[in-house]
């Protein structure tokens, strides 16, 4: 069973409650937990790199702003966002939305390890890649609307969960 851990900004509670209604027993989606309320991005990435859950934000910054805090080696990241050309600010309804969108097009999203990949999902596009020292390295971008992205994306968690330190 994979485990989602929402951040602070995630806490759509019908959308949690979704999530581990669909498929029934197959995930277990967490809210944040109100004793890391009001912590500061580098300590809630402390907190949930060494946990085994994926880490899901609407920080689209997190990555660009903390990756010293992101170890190599981590659990996974989701982090859902508009896209450059959108203007208006992420909500709940349109970040559930987002996901709801990708789980369509990608059935098996329940069923991969996400270990040591950082996956950037925006109404248009997903885009994954991993932390090293010197920040996010971009392995793959594409346009849900092209066709054929789900066999790169999945090659490309496979590849990332087997990955070493030594990067």
């Amino acid at each position: 069973m994979t485990t989602f851990q929402f951040d602070e900004c995630s806490t759509y509670l019908n959308y949690i409650s979704k999530c581990n209604k669909t498929p029934v027993g197959a995930t277990k989606a967490k809210r944040h937990e109100k004793k890391h309320r009001g912590l500061l991005d580098p300590d809630v990435l402390a907190i949930h790199m060494k946990a085994n859950s994926v880490f899901i934000t609407f920080d689209g910054r997190m990555v660009d702003e903390h990756g010293a805090h992101i170890p190599t080696l981590n659990p996974g990241i989701i982090i859902i966002g508009h896209s450059p050309t959108y203007s208006f600010t992420m909500t709940h309804v349109f970040a559930c939305k987002i996901l709801e969108e990708f789980k369509v097009n990608f059935p098996e999203w329940h069923t991969i390890s996400w270990r040591n990949s950082i996956v950037k999902m925006t109404e248009v596009s997903i885009e994954i890649g991993y932390n090293t020292a010197s920040g996010f390295v971009s392995q793959f971008y594409q346009l849900f609307n092209e066709s054929g992205w789900q066999d790169d994306f999945k090659s490309f968690l496979t590849q990332n969960k087997t990955m070493s330190v030594e990067l």
